[in-house]
């Protein structure tokens, strides 16, 4: 509100200060027109001067080319410099200024060079020579340029590197001071090596005669340079030299440098062109007194924009810091969670560990003291059993150690794949008949689901079973019935899918994500049901993503239990294509299927 306040303040003082020094400029002396239309030599006595109606021209900022005044005719000034010019270099220039009915009546063999709105003619030179004195020209700039800036502003004072020109109605000597962007342009020889520069990208624009730019471009096939028109004249005047030589513009351009260092283009500016001065004492105080309160303007302005931003400033940095804390916030939450969760995690592995060791402790110690007693009481039925125990508790141990080295081995992208062909039709059905042998069959009912008679696909037989298997425990674990369990197997163009349901209890949708990470396990009903290290459905995600397919869980309305989708590519890419583990050469799935299964109660097959 305070920086408003002092916006309108300084706004009312500049028009006060606007309108006085108008009403001031109002009383100074009268400007005539200046018209030059005229084919006789110029002198500094027949210019007026009239700043209002002249504008200043040039090729860059740091000369001026030509003069001309509101009819669209060069003033004497212009003419004063191109002769200056022919006379330093030997040249014998003779020029007139015509209208277009002038130029019909001139007999083609009077003139060596004509410009006649956007044309040139020259007898075998058009192409090779840049006339010195030109009304209009057509920028080529490169499409990408022209997209961002408008063509117009490259005629303006601070312009930057594509600034062509200038245009402005100051006074001459501040022009003549501009070195904003002294820089900004090369002067080329001809227009062909104008045109190669931008080809080759030596810089961004080209400025020549827009005939002469269209035909160099066809022939180049340059799409990608468009022509931008910045013709600021009146095409209707023409121009005629008659030189022994054509006069090039960069010759132009070193001669006016030289001038300028000698302070003689200084003084052909004060030969024609003056500032209009007032003797009025009362205009000197009133400007005066303008001064003084655009001053005191100006600094209110500065000072209270400068305010403005420093509370500007000091309520960003405030907004920044209270991001950084509520981030640091998130990160120290998050660093929290990571350590209960694998503290949780050790926890549990350590209990995984435990519990078998002590089973097959309890069974060894039995064993043995029977047989130190020489009991008869431990019959081969219990003897069997204690064995059973052990054996079984082993591979919980065994199934333990190979899931941790499993999940380092993937977590270090280190673990390779034995990728073979295979027909999925046939290998689901050999692993669903193991199942039903190691498990008691009125413990578990599984079938597969499928119209293929076949369905050849390359994934490693023994990661697949592996993946299959824990799914199945999992719905042991997260049962209180009998669990059943339907596969079924469909392929559609470039990928396969294995759809895994049971009858569980099923994971809730806003637990399911997490249940996929590697260190947590599912919390509320569940943690007391289910055992194990919390690596399952883990690495049953990583040997999926690690074929180039997905597990994905699917939720439906009104249905129970759980669904799982598995999405296996039917050809692998090569990025895929390792080297082979050579897991499949010792292969047992049998033994996968008792390894993976050992967490739930199996048959001991030593009594079939």
């Amino acid at each position: 509100m305070k920086f408003l306040t002092n916006l309108i303040f300084f706004l009312i003082i500049s028009i006060l200060a606007f309108w006085s020094a108008s009403a001031a400029f109002s009383s100074s002396q009268e400007i005539t027109p200046l018209d030059l239309n005229t084919t006789a030599p110029f002198s500094a006595a027949e210019v007026t001067a009239n700043q209002k109606n002249l504008k200043v021209v040039g090729l860059n900022d740091d000369y001026p080319l030509m003069f001309i005044n509101r009819n669209g005719m060069p003033d004497g000034l212009a003419v004063n410099l191109l002769r200056e010019f022919s006379e330093s270099f030997g040249y014998t220039v003779q020029f007139e200024l015509l209208n277009t009915e002038q130029l019909r009546l001139i007999s083609a063999d009077s003139y060596d060079v004509i410009y006649s709105g956007n044309r040139i003619s020259a007898p075998e030179l058009t192409r090779l020579t840049e006339p010195f004195y030109i009304h209009s020209y057509t920028l080529f700039v490169e499409q990408s340029a022209a997209e961002k800036i408008d063509f117009l502003s490259l005629f303006l004072e601070d312009s930057g590197k594509l600034s062509i020109g200038y245009r402005s109605n100051d006074n001459l000597d501040k022009f003549l001071e501009n070195k904003s962007t002294r820089n900004s342009l090369m002067p080329m020889p001809n227009h062909d090596s104008a045109l190669e520069g931008l080809l080759e990208d030596q810089y961004d624009a080209a400025f020549m005669p827009k005939e002469i730019g269209l035909l160099l471009l066809s022939e180049r096939n340059a799409l990608e340079i468009q022509a931008l028109e910045t013709t600021l004249y009146l095409e209707e005047n023409s121009f005629i030299v008659s030189a022994s030589d054509i006069l090039l513009q960069f010759e132009l351009n070193n001669f006016i440098q030289s001038l300028k260092k000698s302070g003689r283009l200084q003084t052909l500016v004060k030969t024609w062109i003056s500032i209009p001065e007032s003797n009025s004492e009362e205009s000197n105080l009133l400007s005066l007194f303008n001064y003084f309160f655009l001053i005191s303007a100006a600094a209110t302005f500065a000072f209270s924009y400068r305010s403005y931003h420093l509370e500007r400033d000091v309520e960003k940095q405030a907004a920044e810091l209270n991001q950084l804390n509520y981030a640091n916030e998130e990160l120290w939450t998050a660093l929290i969670n990571e350590e209960r969760y694998k503290n949780e995690y050790y926890i549990n592995l350590s209990h995984e560990l435990r519990t078998p060791l002590s089973l097959i402790l309890n069974a060894v110690n039995a064993a043995e003291r029977s047989v130190l007693t020489q009991s008869s009481t431990l019959s081969a039925d219990k003897f069997s059993k204690y064995t059973g125990i052990a054996k079984n508790n082993s591979m919980r141990l065994l199934r333990v150690i190979n899931n941790l080295i499993d999940a380092n081995h993937l977590e270090n992208k280190d673990y390779t794949l034995d990728l073979k062909r295979v027909d999925l039709v046939l290998e689901l059905n050999e692993l669903i008949k193991w199942i039903n042998e190691v498990l008691d069959p009125k413990a578990l009912d599984i079938h597969l689901s499928t119209s293929l008679k076949s369905l050849e696909a390359i994934v490693d037989p023994y990661e697949l079973d592996r993946i299959i298997l824990n799914l199945i425990s999992n719905a042991f674990k997260f049962n209180d019935q009998k669990p059943c369990i339907q596969l079924k197997l469909s392929s559609g163009n470039e990928s396969l899918f294995i759809d895994f349901e049971d009858n569980s209890l099923g994971i809730p949708k806003d637990s399911v994500q997490r249940a996929f990470q590697k260190f947590h396990q599912l919390e509320s009903e569940f943690s007391v049901k289910s055992e194990g290290a919390g690596f399952g459905l883990y690495l049953s995600k990583q040997l999926i993503e690690l074929h180039g397919g997905t597990l994905s869980p699917i939720y439906a309305s009104g249905t129970s239990g759980m669904h799982y989708r598995l999405q296996l590519p039917l050809t692998m890419s090569e990025e895929y294509h390792k080297p082979s583990s050579g897991k499949s050469l010792f292969y047992d799935r049998g033994r996968l299927v008792r390894l993976e299964l050992s967490e739930i109660k199996t048959q001991d097959l030593s009594k079939n």
